[in-house]
Parts: structure tokens; C-alpha cells; sequence
């Protein structure tokens, strides 16, 4: 069910005892804080609030009685303060976006718990510190995007080991450093693989070429070194590369 204005406290109260399973608010320039009576609408499968003027922090408790919801979107806001650590008892989620918003302080180790997300979109925020590594324990994800944060920190080697389904990856403009995981290079269906403008170096590991259904690569923009790999040759679905501002030598 789409609202035509948000706000409408009584009106999702209502909707309570009727059993409403969607709100989409999206696109309606709404303002405000995200009303908490949502957190009521026990049957609620699907929340878009994106595309609005929301700001102030997300309601405490809001995610505490929410056990259905699938799908989460609220991108392109204004939305502050820390992820809310009740949002990962939404352990059906598939779909969570929080995009462009001013989220800060670091992302919650307990995003382990969402066993069947697809998508996680946590980008252009201000979120701070390590990556969880709980986050490539979720075998389920095709996509993960964090880039414009301030996200710091190695990239364990083994990090990538159970992604299996991962399409889309994108961790640029942060501040990451240390190599390249191998472990990335089993990633056979990914196609967008974005880690521009970190602190990553060494060289370009060969295992690139494993990478055949790649679409983008975008590693422009670190310290890396030595020549760049022959074996992008072997990538075929190539579209767009990106291998500028680093240190690399040779032909391609």
C-alpha cells in the first residue's frame, strides 16, 4: 500500500489490525523522522521510505516486533546516528538498503544473523572502523556495497571463501589497505568489482583471469606495483577497466 503522506500516525495504526504488510512512502519528498508506529505493523513484509527528506535517528525499538519484514529500504535520505542493533532481529531480511544517508560509527557485527540477505547496500554514509568479517559469512549475498564510508583495515585472505553467489562488489573510496584477498578470485560470478581510491597494494595476483564473467573492474586509485597481469586477457566480458593511479607497469 502506498502512502500519500507520511506522518499518518493513526492511519498505520489502523492499518495495524488489518494485517499491512507494505508501506511504500518512496519518492513523496516526506520529511520528518521515520514515524514509530510502524514498529507496530507486526505483519509487515516490505518498508520503502526512500527518495525522501527523512532525517534524525531511526526509532528505538522500531525493528523489535518486525520478525517478517524482507525488505528494507531507506536510501537517499538523511537519516543519522549508529545502525540500530534491533534491525538484525529482522532475520528474514533479503533486500536492506540504508544508501546515501549520515549514518556513522561502525557496522554491527550482528548483520551475521541475517542468514538469507541478497543485497546489502550500506554505501555513501559515514560509517567508520573495520569491515565485520561476519559479513562474507553470509553465503546468500549477490550484492555488497560500502563504498564512500570511512572503512578501514586488511582484507582478510580468506574473507571471500564463502561467497559463493557474490555478483557485485563495491568497497571503494574507503581508506582499506593490505592486498587483495586470493580468495576473491573464487568469486566466479562476479560481474562489478569496485575497490578504487584505498590504500590497497602489492602487485595484481594473476588469479584475476579467474574472473570470466566480469563485467567492470575498478582498481584505479591505490599503490599498486609490478606489471599488470596478462591475464585480464582472459577476461572477455569486459566492459569497463579501470587500473589508473597506481604503480603499474607493461602493456595490456
Amino acid at each position: 500500500m502506498r502512502l500519500a503522506a507520511i506522518g499518518e500516525e493513526k492511519y498505520l495504526s489502523a492499518n495495524r489490525r488489518l494485517g499491512l504488510k507494505v508501506v511504500e512512502m518512496d519518492g513523496h519528498d516526506k520529511r520528518g523522522e521515520i514515524p514509530s508506529v510502524i514498529g507496530n505493523l507486526t505483519s509487515l513484509v516490505g518498508l520503502d521510505l526512500s527518495l525522501n527528506n527523512l532525517t534524525g535517528n531511526i526509532p528505538f525499538g522500531i525493528f523489535d516486533h518486525l520478525p517478517k519484514v524482507k525488505v528494507l529500504n531507506l536510501s537517499l535520505n538523511q537519516i543519522s546516528g549508529r545502525i540500530p542493533h534491533g534491525l538484525f532481529r529482522c532475520n528474514e531480511l533479503v533486500f536492506l538498503s540504508l544508501f546515501n544517508n549520515s549514518f556513522e560509527g561502525n557496522v554491527p557485527t550482528e548483520i551475521e544473523n541475517l542468514t538469507v540477505l541478497n543485497d546489502l547496500n550500506l554505501a555513501h554514509n559515514n560509517l567508520r572502523g573495520p569491515i565485520p568479517s561476519s559479513i562474507f559469512n553470509l553465503s546468500s549475498l549477490h550484492s555488497i556495497s560500502l563504498g564512500f564510508n570511512k572503512l578501514f583495515g586488511h582484507l582478510s585472505s580468506a574473507m571471500f571463501d564463502r561467497l559463493p553467489n557474490l555478483q557485485y562488489l563495491h568497497l571503494g573510496e574507503n581508506q582499506l589497505s593490505g592486498r587483495i584477498p586470493t580468495s576473491l578470485f573464487k568469486c566466479k560470478v562476479l560481474k562489478f568489482l569496485y575497490l578504487v581510491n584505498n590504500q590497497l597494494e602489492g602487485v595484481v595476483p594473476l588469479d584475476v583471469g579467474n574472473l570470466t564473467s566480469l563485467m567492470d573492474f575498478h582498481i584505479g586509485g591505490n599503490n599498486f606495483i609490478g606489471e599488470i597481469p596478462s591475464a585480464i586477457a582472459n577476461l572477455t566480458s569486459l566492459e569497463r577497466l579501470d587500473l589508473s593511479r597506481n604503480n603499474l607497469t607493461g602493456i595490456i
